[in-house]
């Protein structure tokens, strides 16, 4: 039996795309024991001997399952790292003290760094208060530090 592990045109990458994502249909829906290949070629609408072109068995098809998730988590943490400080903008526009609620805002300044840290308005003498929990910030530090940010 000949395999390819890869797909060399882009009609190969497509069928190869369809059969994963048929197969990762079967399994959410019937569980990896139950899943059959028929059950995923079938459902891919391609023949049994193409499913034996891109993949040698169900497991192969399956593949390693926590590279998978790592990979995610990579790809997550790149956007992060191209995105973390907009994150953080937007975070901290979302809880400024509105004005036409509590009077002129205090001046913009960094997110807190320590979990549990208050914020007090400046509005009428104490004026309203908020609590930020930081732990948003706290991961974001965590995450910035690891990929190079901090």
């Amino acid at each position: 039996m000949i395999v390819r592990s890869s797909a060399p045109t882009s009609k190969g990458r497509r069928t190869r795309a369809v059969l994963l994502q048929a197969g990762r249909e079967a399994f959410e829906e019937h569980g990896y024991d139950a899943v059959r290949i028929d059950d995923v070629w079938a459902r891919a609408g391609v023949s049994h001997g193409t499913f034996h072109t891109y993949f040698r068995s169900k497991e192969a098809l399956f593949g390693d399952p926590y590279a998978r998730v790592e990979a995610a988590n990579r790809l997550y943490l790149r956007a992060w790292a191209a995105n973390s400080r907009l994150v953080r903008m937007l975070e901290q526009a979302a809880t400024a003290d509105d004005p036409s609620q509590n009077g002129p805002s205090p001046p913009t300044r960094p997110l807190p760094q320590h979990v549990g840290q208050q914020e007090h308005g400046a509005a009428g003498g104490g004026g309203a208060r908020r609590e930020r929990t930081g732990a948003a910030e706290g991961r974001v530090v965590a995450v910035d530090e690891e990929v190079g940010l901090r």
